[in-house]
């Protein structure tokens, strides 16, 4: 996989709301692609924590034994500073307001001093990326598109937000048990695209 690396200095906050599933071609459309991301920084980061975090991100690919794909964010404690034990990440989400509150909850509760909340330092983003009502991680949009020729009638995939779990299905309530297991029965698991 070809991996495209850009930095945005700017934070954008993502509407991400879907109450009910969406077709099979309407979720194709509204994806982003899944082989290119980028690295947005906070704009609240030094000249010199800019430079941390782009040389961080490539480290943090090799190091863990999942991968390090979109939608991930990375939170520090600013009383801390960013290499520290507080500095924590949530990765492979379905959209970014879940992997920012991720990061900063893990934060928060790996800190060790310091009054102030943990703020997010950088997140992984499609390549491209703007605002869109309907986005799924990195992998589950590999596996959407991957299989879209295989989808029949009835099939299904959901997704839990809290998690970034996800599951296909030949039905709704067989893409509903993969996302449980996936999830380690997460009870927001829900069908969010459906033929």
């Amino acid at each position: 996989m070809r991996i495209l690396t850009m930095v945005f200095l700017v934070w954008i906050v993502p509407v991400m709301a879907l109450g009910e599933g969406i077709s099979m071609r309407e979720a194709q459309t509204r994806l982003f692609p899944h082989d290119g991301q980028a690295i947005q920084l906070s704009s609240s980061l030094s000249k010199d924590e800019r430079d941390v975090m782009v040389a961080l991100v490539p480290v943090l690919k090799t190091q863990l034994a999942a991968s390090v794909e979109y939608y991930s964010s990375l939170a520090y404690s600013p009383d801390e500073g960013l290499i520290s034990a507080a500095m924590q990440g949530a990765f492979n989400y379905h959209d970014i307001a879940a992997a920012d509150a991720a990061a900063r909850a893990a934060c928060n509760k790996a800190k060790k001093s310091g009054s102030v909340s943990c703020r997010v330092a950088a997140r992984i983003l499609p390549q491209g990326f703007s605002n869109r009502d309907f986005t799924l991680s990195q992998p589950a949009t590999a596996a959407f598109q991957e299989s879209i020729r295989d989808w029949l009638t009835g099939s299904a995939m959901a997704v839990s937000r809290s998690t970034g779990a996800w599951g296909i299905g030949a039905s709704a309530d067989a893409a509903l048990a993969e996302c449980r297991i996936a999830s380690k029965s997460a009870s927001d698991c829900q069908v969010d695209v459906e033929n």
